[in-house]
């Protein structure tokens, strides 16, 4: 051990001191190596550091020495030892060594040997090869024989971590939404790999940026112009994947406005007022403006029929009404509408009555009138019959087998309706009396009564014939048991 100790001082006295840096982006910059020994591979076993000082082989720094590789019988004997966790590609070296011979061992997932490389002793440059996939292991070997130790100064692979799941780097679902006349917004789906880095955007394969997101805005663009678009994936080697392509033709504004409204119509109330018009055919139509005395009502365009609000009684307006597509584009101003809102002193409008009879009666009915207070109901020869502040009324007490005619008219504090429709109906006694209307127990039975005499000869008729059979059979058997 002496004479060992003797010549390294006298190696270490002689060596030139250059410094020499490794490049910081290898596999194995900042690792620590383990020791191995390997003379009896491909059994390895596990050896103390001795006098390695691991962290200075793997510093970045070519000219520190990191220790001795002792090697004490056998050829190869001791190493340096780095595992990957997960499979890599090697396509360079870089290792500062001296005082005896040395080897690079590639190993696979079940330690055979993928590669082996014997750097020269002055060889402390990275060094390019013929890159080899699959490795999961490095091994720094000392290759001579007998006592000779091995001086590591720097040991470096380069290369990429291997992904797992490239098939799933396809670029799907690529589509372009315009956003404006001159800007648009490219989307994607997600690439599902938690190895995914990033995504390169091209435009007439010209890089525009990467982003991590799925998707990417593009402004600056040419109405009428047709682009290339490419979105490529990237995964954390950096390794750029086939990209998903896509060609986009910027659309040429639309500067046609859409017909102007025609068929204005306006349904007045007292404080509102409903506004339609006949549809207009464009295909992309966005609505309507509505204007009110000159004045547009609403900021953004609205669907027909539209509800003026807040308007005044008996007061006149004035409605004009424009279309707009969805380009922005806004048709000319349809002819002035006019209009005067109800006033209160408004006689109420006709109503239109149906009416259905019953069994000594009728139900008349019809629809509400907005400024009504009540309804009187008439016979058609104008005598009075009834008022009510409901929408229907039963007659009563009505001659069945005659036709009975009667109208309506709605009233209010100001004055009456003109006269409804008129509405015959012909009560029968083979209607049944309707109940829910409110008939007292006596009407009931007194219309029940008549409805169950107009069948009773026939109903006697009906059940007699086989009622008398029946007994007469009875009778019959009695005799002759």
């Amino acid at each position: 051990m002496k004479k060992i100790s003797l010549l390294t001082f006298l190696f270490l006295a002689i060596m030139p001191v250059t410094q020499i840096f490794a490049y910081g982006d290898g596999l194995l910059y900042g690792k620590t190596l383990a020791y191995k020994d390997v003379r009896n591979y491909p059994t390895i076993v596990n050896q103390s550091t001795q006098s390695v000082d691991m962290p200075k082989i793997t510093d970045g720094n070519a000219s520190t020495l990191g220790g001795t590789i002792y090697a004490p019988s056998g050829s190869p004997n001791n190493a340096l030892a780095y595992v990957f966790p997960v499979p890599v590609t090697i396509d360079a070296y870089q290792v500062a060594y001296s005082n005896s011979s040395m080897a690079i061992w590639l190993l696979g997932a079940n330690n055979e040997k993928l590669a082996v490389i014997s750097p020269p002793v002055s060889g402390s440059v990275k060094t390019s090869i013929t890159p080899v996939s699959g490795v999961r292991a490095v091994y720094f070997v000392n290759t001579t024989t007998g006592s000779t130790i091995l001086m590591p100064y720097e040991f470096e692979v380069y290369g990429a971590q291997e992904i797992p799941d490239p098939e799933k780097f396809v670029i799907n679902g690529l589509k372009a939404v315009p956003t404006s006349g001159t800007s648009m917004t490219l989307s994607w789906d997600a690439v599902q790999s938690v190895n995914l880095k990033r995504y390169q955007i091209y435009r007439d394969n010209q890089l525009l940026g990467n982003v991590t997101a799925t998707s990417y805005s593009v402004s600056s663009l040419v109405p009428g112009q047709t682009y290339n678009f490419k979105v490529a994936p990237v995964d954390v080697n950096d390794k750029v994947y086939t990209s998903g392509s896509m060609d986009y033709t910027v659309p040429v504004p639309d500067t046609t406005p859409p017909q102007v409204p025609v068929g204005v119509k306006i349904t007045p109330d007292r404080y509102t007022a409903s506004v339609t018009a006949d549809p207009v055919p464009d295909s992309d139509l966005a609505g309507y403006h509505v204007f009110l005395d000159g004045n547009r009502v609403t900021s953004q365009p609205v669907q027909l029929p539209f509800t003026l609000q807040g308007l005044k009684l008996d007061t006149e307006y004035e409605v004009e009404v424009a279309s707009i597509d969805t380009s922005g584009n806004i048709s000319a101003r349809s002819s002035k509408s006019k209009f005067r809102t109800l006033t209160l002193e408004t006689e109420p409008v006709a109503v239109s009555v149906t009416a259905s009879p019953f069994n000594g009666g009728a139900l008349l009915s019809w629809s509400p009138v907005a400024t009504a207070r009540e309804y009187k109901v008439y016979n058609s020869d104008g005598t009075f019959i009834m008022k009510t502040t409901q929408t229907s009324a039963k007659i009563t007490r009505l001659k069945n087998g005659q036709v009975h005619a009667f109208y309506v008219i709605a009233s209010n504090a100001i004055g009456d309706s003109p006269r409804s429709n008129v509405v015959e109906v012909k009560p029968e006694s083979s209607l049944a009396p309707d109940v829910s209307l409110g008939y007292k127990l006596k009407d009931v039975a007194d219309g029940t009564s008549s409805w169950f005499s107009s069948f009773w000869l026939l109903l006697a008729f009906t059940i007699s014939i086989p009622l008398s059979f029946y007994v007469s059979n009875r009778v019959k058997g009695l005799f002759e048991s």
